[in-house]
């Protein structure tokens, strides 16, 4: 394992084998006994199964009364889904933990499989298996579903690492932790009211190992219920507004904590100047999903300023015209992109800027929220690719001279 990970903690004396599954549930009166059975149905069942009631007013306790001798059951002031897993945390005294969401629905083989991956691999902080959906409010599991497959399988375990800081793609209801690594890691963040499960993963995948168990372990059901806590209740709709929101406050968490080497294609502390680009290239590529394209930009150039002769990687390439092409595109503003003509002065600056200009044009058609910002930022997608395409030219009609940025 590179340098910068570290194997998954040591048990601490006291955790017991086996597997303690932790539901927060806040008014899924409807949806929460289908979790709770695909749960007990387990061909290796759970030591324990721990519902933390976030509040509910709908009549939960009522859903419950079935399964009052199998399940136990905890009850807080609405206070959202971070703060309730932690109340729960300081209980668990099985090596592994499965934090599971109440309006979805287990396979019986999914703590199997999920559990196989780390007794091979003990230095593994978690495994995580994939999931189909279906919009239903019937039963999960016998409906006609569609499945949702993991696009990084064939990568090593850095690049899928490298993938899940661009994009939230390891749910956590398919995911089965060690317990030592989630109390390592210090649990939950409680001020992130949506998007905790996206922000745990990061957080134990930039310390530790992962292992994929290659199945599909459990099926989200897809409904327009409003979701969040009291404080930041929103419709299904808002989702993507409210993921941006705290999609930032992961990044700068990234930005603070992981070192540069966190996002090198070899994991690497980069020390030649094409090292530097490919590092401050991939960063870029996955901090633009949270925090915009102003700090991108600053890490596109920085890493142009590093290296302006070598010629651009497929690698490279890949993360440049992907940068600006994402599903939370229509939460940012992209006037800083205007900057990336500083490009202009190197050969390979100026590939880099017609890859960035398809990207934003692209990113435009795909996901911007209103007609104004669709032609606002394509149109300046296709003047980045203009301006590098009228420099590349000049560079044909010109004597060869130093291409330093």
């Amino acid at each position: 394992m590179h340098d910068g990970y570290r194997a998954s903690p040591t048990p601490q004396p006291g955790y017991r084998p086996g597997v303690t599954v932790v539901v927060a549930t806040y008014n899924r009166a409807r949806f929460l006994p289908e979790a709770l059975q695909s749960l007990l149905a387990q061909s290796l069942p759970p030591a324990r199964i721990v519902v933390i009631d976030d509040g509910s007013t709908d009549g939960t306790v009522d859903a419950l009364a079935p399964f009052v001798d199998r399940v136990e059951y905890l009850r807080q002031e609405n206070g959202g889904k971070a703060r309730a897993l932690n109340r729960v945390l300081p209980t668990v005294d099985t090596e592994f933990v499965w934090f599971f969401d109440d309006d979805d629905a287990a396979h019986p083989h999914a703590i199997e499989s999920l559990i196989a991956p780390l007794v091979e691999h003990p230095s593994a902080a978690f495994s995580f298996g994939t999931f189909s959906e279906v919009r239903t409010d019937g039963n999960l599991l016998s409906s006609t579903r569609h499945a949702v497959p993991y696009p990084h399988a064939d990568l090593s375990e850095h690049f899928q690492r490298l993938a899940l800081f661009r994009a939230c793609n390891i749910m956590m209801s398919g995911a089965l932790l060690r317990t030592a690594a989630v109390c390592e890691v210090g649990g939950f963040d409680e001020d992130m009211l949506r998007g905790q499960d996206y922000d745990m993963m990061i957080r134990l995948a930039s310390r530790y190992g992962h292992r994929f168990c290659g199945r599909e372990v459990f099926v989200v059901r897809i409904h327009d219920a409003p979701r969040g806590p009291s404080r930041e209740l929103h419709a299904n709709a808002e989702r993507e507004r409210i993921w941006a929101k705290y999609n930032a406050r992961i990044g700068n968490r990234m930005m603070r904590e992981l070192p540069l080497s966190a996002f090198a294609p070899d994991g690497l502390v980069p020390e030649s100047p094409a090292a530097l680009r490919a590092a401050l290239l991939t960063r870029a590529w996955a901090l633009a999903t949270k925090l915009g394209t102003s700090v991108s930009v600053s890490d596109i150039l920085n890493a142009f300023k590093a290296d302006s002769r070598s010629p651009l990687t497929a690698s490279e390439r890949q993360v440049l015209v992907e940068a600006f092409n994402h599903m939370f595109f229509a939460e940012q503003t992209h006037r800083a992109a205007i900057r990336l003509l500083h490009l202009l002065h190197a050969p390979a600056a100026r590939n880099a800027l017609t890859l960035l200009g398809k990207g934003l044009y692209w990113g435009a058609l795909n996901h911007a929220s209103n007609w104004r910002s669709k032609y606002a930022s394509g149109l300046l997608g296709w003047i980045l690719c203009g301006a590098a395409y009228v420099a590349s030219r000049g560079d044909q009609q010109r004597p060869a001279s130093s291409d330093a940025y």
